[in-house]
């Protein structure tokens, strides 16, 4: 199964054998029934739709969904300290985790390591497990991207104060208690609560 955020809104594509729960605003539609997958990706600029589940073959959906949108993978990580706290940043607007694109050559473990270690300036840092990967889209110069987010569960013991990548538009860097989670994760994308609220059962 693929949970794809377009628009900041779920777009799943999800085998025939899943249960699905609807409710308003939310659309399930055959894979079969549709001339294309760009009909139903459409249909996510519709107010009116708050999520959408095409069922049918994945892995042919998600062969055709790459023929819109050009895949880009980025790694990150879900940071705790020895305090049990949460690693941060204040990125345009949003609360984010630290993640970036995966250099030519880079497995993506290391890819998650540097981009943690660049956008918050600490080290000492070790992968306890892969979590999960998340899906977005945008835009960039004229084109539409699906960024492909593989995220890994990391501890340090580096407890030197954060320093915020600026020159990646990082204005905050911070340790935050699961109390003040949920509060940030109401200025932050959907993808980044996914990824929180799947793992740290809060």
């Amino acid at each position: 199964m693929y949970k794809i955020f377009i628009n900041d809104k779920p777009f799943i594509l999800a085998p025939k054998t899943n249960r699905f729960e609807t409710g308003q605003g939310s659309l399930l539609i055959a894979y079969s029934e549709l001339q294309n997958l760009k009909q139903a990706i459409d249909l996510m600029n519709l107010s009116a739709v708050s999520n959408l589940t095409i069922t049918g073959d994945v892995e042919a959906m998600w062969k055709e969904l790459l023929q819109e949108f050009k895949l880009i993978n980025a790694a990150g990580g879900l940071v705790k300290n020895a305090e049990n706290k949460v690693l941060f940043i204040f990125r345009l607007g949003k609360w984010d985790l630290p993640k970036g694109k995966v250099d030519k050559g880079e497995t993506l473990e290391q890819a998650a390591l540097r981009e943690v270690e660049e956008e918050c300036g600490i080290s000492k840092l070790i992968i306890t497990e892969k979590l999960l990967t998340t899906y977005h889209t945008y835009t960039l110069k004229g084109k539409n991207v699906v960024k492909a987010s593989h995220w890994y569960s990391m501890t340090t013991a580096d407890n030197r104060p954060l320093k915020p990548q600026t020159e990646e538009n990082i204005t905050d860097a911070r340790w935050v208690s699961e109390k003040e989670i949920l509060d940030l994760l109401k200025d932050a994308y959907p993808s980044i609560a996914e990824v929180i609220n799947n793992y740290m059962n809060i």
